[in-house]
């Protein structure tokens, strides 16, 4: 009986304090409990702010947890674009060739002009350029390995369009032909919706671009060799397009001397027949001597711009990068990007 008593009292107690502080105003509040109605609203306020509230590890850990499985799909959807990619593009080869200045110099405009520069009366009859010995012939046909130039004429001897581009070559018709694929006809949609061309049978400008983007040209360290490169799935169709490519571009240095040559020494000769002081005539026969020789050169088998030094030959193994290692970044970079897919999907489901 006591004891309920003793009970009794003290839930009246309780009561009383409660009515009493039911009666005062919030401002007469105690501090510690007003304090304590701030921070639970303060709370209330952070959990539904996606951005608010105290981030720790523990949270992300959890958060994480949750969305686990969308990291994985993330990183085997990598995985497998990465496969397809490499199953369609295959091993890359590399061939290299070297190649160096040709041993005799067979520019003949330069050395023409040597001499006319103690003769300034035939410089200006000759119409040669003040300083055409700062072009040599090794920059000449290395401008011309990408040249458009080149790729008619590889084309016209060699029909390699046919072979860079075999899917849209129609052998038995022997003719182009428009690709009919799904894929090409969602590409020729969306081309035309920009406004670029419809589709046209590949021409020598298009071989010319592929070789700009394909051909790499370095210099082997400091000396004048030059290094070719490309690479291609064939590593021997690389090759032998590099030895077609070196092969065009000396031969169209040559013509190109040759008719400047043949200039020269109808000019010369022209000169000649008219007489003249004898002094100016005894520069122009030894101009014109040398004339005959750099046409005998020319005539030659003789390399006129550049000179094998290395042939070309394809990279014994694969040169792309090993299969393995990319499937391993793709898969990097799918759970790099699963993980920021977790963490948007989960503040986008907070802020709602």
């Amino acid at each position: 009986m006591a004891g309920s008593d003793v009970t009794d009292k003290a839930s009246t107690t309780v009561r009383e304090a409660g009515a009493r502080h039911a009666e005062r105003p919030d401002g007469d509040r105690e501090p510690a409990q007003a304090g304590f109605v701030r921070n639970d609203a303060a709370e209330r306020i952070e959990r539904r702010s996606p951005l608010g509230g105290e981030i720790t590890l523990h949270g992300l850990l959890l958060t994480l947890r949750s969305g686990l499985w969308l990291v994985l799909v993330a990183a085997i959807a990598a995985i497998l674009l990465a496969a397809v990619v490499l199953k369609r593009d295959g091993p890359v080869y590399t061939a290299t060739m070297v190649v160096a200045p040709a041993q005799q110099d067979l520019g003949a405009a330069s050395r023409l002009v040597s001499h006319l520069d103690q003769y300034a009366d035939l410089a200006a009859l000759a119409q040669a350029p003040a300083r055409l010995e700062a072009v040599t012939t090794m920059e000449l046909y290395l401008e011309l390995l990408r040249s458009p130039e080149l790729a008619r004429r590889l084309q016209e001897e060699h029909r390699l369009l046919q072979e860079i581009f075999p899917d849209q070559w129609d052998a038995a018709s022997q003719s182009w032909r428009v690709e009919s694929h799904f894929v090409a006809s969602i590409k020729e949609v969306v081309l035309g919706f920009f406004g670029y061309p419809a589709w046209q049978p590949p021409t020598p400008a298009n071989l010319a671009q592929y070789l700009s983007e394909r051909l790499q040209i370095s210099r082997s360290g400091s000396t004048s060799l030059r290094r070719i490169q490309m690479s291609d799935q064939d590593g021997k169709f690389a090759a032998r397009l590099i030895g077609l490519v070196h092969e065009t571009a000396d031969e169209l240095v040559r013509e190109d001397a040759q008719r400047r040559v043949d200039r020269q020494i109808a000019y010369l000769e022209q000169e000649l027949a008219t007489g003249g002081e004898p002094t100016r005539a005894e520069a122009l026969r030894s101009i014109l001597a040398e004339q005959y020789r750099a046409q005998a050169m020319l005539a030659s088998d003789v390399p006129v711009a550049a000179q094998i030094v290395s042939p070309p030959t394809p990279s014994p193994g694969p040169t792309s990068a090993s299969p393995l290692m990319v499937l391993a970044l793709a898969g990097v970079v799918g759970v790099i990007l699963g993980v920021f897919a977790v963490f948007l999907v989960d503040a986008l489901r907070k802020g709602t």
